[in-house]
């Protein structure tokens, strides 16, 4: 597995990656579904596969909210919703 590129952030004090990126975007436009869809794959390809698909059901259920999706989000998240990601 290949290592994200990393380096160092003025602003932040610490070391940086792709998925930062990704979450300030999502942070400036939420409503945007590129940049969620952008950070699942990120996340996915950084071994989270769970929380890869968890993004990507919240997106689907943005849409169009199903019972389906509703119980695959549930189930993702874990007994009582408490998951930590």
């Amino acid at each position: 597995r290949q290592r994200p590129h990393l380096f160092k952030h003025s602003a932040l004090g610490r070391d940086v990656n792709d998925g930062d990126y990704l979450l300030r975007a999502i942070q400036a436009d939420p409503n945007d579904d590129l940049a969620r869809l952008a950070y699942a794959d990120w996340l996915e390809e950084d071994g989270r596969a769970d929380h890869a698909a968890l993004v990507r059901v919240q997106i689907e259920l943005g849409h169009a909210p199903d019972e389906m999706l509703r119980a695959e989000e549930q189930r993702l998240l874990g007994p009582a919703g408490d998951r930590v990601w």
